[in-house]
């Protein structure tokens, strides 16, 4: 059943997000909810913040362009998330020289 402790992967494995000073939009607001649920472990570097929302907004002389909102998600009890504009700071700092090191990676989360 969906939302039950059978539909999810919940203590059976550890989720880790990398994040950097160029993760932005849905790269810093995704690590965020699954920070402040416990559903994964930020690794990396504080990401680089802003709004995954988007919205039309037009000129006075009719050009439209999409940017970021102000509308935030909010969680299942209907309170908005923690906002975070300027960014998620990691649970594990990585260095940006150790980003693609493998070993290196897998050496801090064990």
């Amino acid at each position: 059943m969906y939302g039950s402790d059978k539909d999810t992967f919940r203590g059976k494995y550890n989720f880790y997000i990398l994040t950097s000073g160029g993760s932005f939009s849905c790269g810093n607001h995704l690590p965020q909810i699954c920070k402040e649920n416990g559903l994964a472990k930020i690794i990396g570097q504080t990401s680089g913040g802003g709004s995954c929302s988007i919205s039309q907004i037009s000129t006075s002389s009719g050009f439209i362009y999409c940017g970021s909102s102000e509308n935030v998600a909010v969680n299942k009890s209907g309170e908005s998330y923690v906002h975070a504009d300027n960014g998620v700071s990691p649970d594990i700092i990585i260095s940006e020289e150790d980003f693609y090191n493998r070993n290196k990676i897998n050496e801090l989360l064990k």
